[in-house]
């Protein structure tokens, strides 16, 4: 199995964060509730929760090797969120 250059992992980071920025932008600007609004941030939460869960459950070293690249990405994806929620708070009234 090749292992991924350092090039490629951060295509894959950049990537996620834009797609999450982009996301939380259209969810933002498009929905009016809060709940809705705060969606991506829960399901990250959730998901990085389940890993967590998951790797303590397994023990040892392959535990903490399944936990590390999980909440690496999930910080990464919520800053992504972060990056969208700040673009719409600046943005929001512009228009107006």
């Amino acid at each position: 199995m090749m292992n991924p250059s350092a090039f490629e992992i951060d295509f894959r980071i950049v990537t996620f964060v834009l797609v999450a920025m982009v996301v939380q932008l259209l969810i933002c600007f498009k929905k009016k509730s809060l709940s809705s609004r705060l969606t991506p941030v829960i399901l990250c939460f959730v998901v990085t929760v389940v890993f967590y869960l998951g790797a303590r459950l397994v023990g040892g070293w392959y535990g903490l090797f399944r936990l590390l690249p999980v909440s690496f990405v999930s910080f990464w994806l919520l800053i992504g969120c972060g990056i969208g929620w700040a673009f719409w708070a600046t943005f929001r009234n512009k228009g107006k």
